[in-house]
């Protein structure tokens, strides 16, 4: 599901952004990885609009260091899921989103314009605004929910024009 935010400026004036959902990468093989976009400042663009955020190898393979030790508080916390096998199914998630950044030669893009000129907020710290220079604070205020965007991307990170029935066909053998 994806997340609701709210951009906060020093004059008490709060403005509202929404995740989206529904878009997805696919790998050479056809497997597809889903991705949620958050909010960032696009410098070709002008303004604030969903981007790719890509993590760093270091701290998915943290992340898959400690699913590997039962008693960290990653691997108890999934181990209480109702959802039969969703600690194999995140851990099979994690190590496709290794694969995607360890593969990837280009930064986060713009889903607006795929300009790679982003700029992420850092998250529930004061900061200045990158289009105004003012401060601003950045934070996930809550979860939403939006229509599918249906947008599919190569590992680069770039559009890929597919057609319905394809995008069918991807999404029929599963997806992380």
């Amino acid at each position: 599901m994806p997340a609701m935010y709210q951009l906060e400026w020093r004059n008490g004036r709060i403005d509202e952004i929404y995740g989206h959902r529904g878009y997805y990468y696919v790998f050479s093989d056809s497997e597809v990885l889903s991705f949620l976009p958050t909010p960032a400042w696009c410098n070709i663009c002008g303004k604030i609009t969903l981007c790719e955020k890509l993590e760093s190898p270091e701290a998915i393979k943290s992340e898959l260091d400690q699913l590997e030790e039962p008693e960290s508080e990653i691997a108890k916390m999934l181990r209480r899921s109702s959802t039969p096998d969703f600690s194999d199914r995140w851990k099979r998630r994690r190590e496709m989103d290794l694969l995607l950044v360890t593969q990837r030669t280009e930064p986060a893009s713009c889903l607006t314009c795929g300009g790679r000129q982003v700029v992420h907020f850092i998250d529930d710290v004061w900061m200045p605004h990158p289009g105004t220079g003012e401060e601003v604070r950045f934070s996930c205020s809550g979860m939403c929910s939006t229509t599918f965007a249906m947008k599919f991307y190569d590992l680069e990170g770039r559009l890929l024009e597919i057609d319905t029935d394809d995008k069918k066909r991807l999404l029929a053998k599963g997806y992380l």
